[in-house]
């Protein structure tokens, strides 16, 4: 059960770096056009944008979602704890693999 729950947080982390990269290439969109260039459903891409918003990388315009100057900020700072993260399950990969003991 843990790792399904961390597969569906680092699939939310997918989407809402899909929804950012869309963003920073097209300029501001609204969530149907988001949905359209991503392929997420327009009810994900509600949630990545009230995420992202919560978290200072984008606004809502009238011309749809624009991004902000803090977002290198927090894509930044999501790298940091990615690279933090991803240290600790190669050591969790190692521990199993001791564990496991010879095939």
């Amino acid at each position: 059960m843990a790792l399904h729950n961390l597969k569906k947080e680092v699939e939310l982390v997918v989407r809402h770096m899909k929804v950012l990269e869309v963003l920073r290439v097209k300029g501001p969109m609204g969530i149907r056009r988001i949905s359209a260039e991503t392929g997420i459903p327009k009810h994900q891409v509600r949630y990545s944008l009230r995420i992202l918003e919560r978290a200072g990388a984008l606004n809502p315009t009238s011309r749809g979602a624009r991004l902000t100057d803090e977002v290198d900020d927090y894509i930044a700072e999501l790298v940091v704890n990615l690279e933090r993260l991803a240290a600790q399950l190669n050591e969790i990969v190692e521990l199993a693999r001791e564990l496991k003991g010879p095939a």
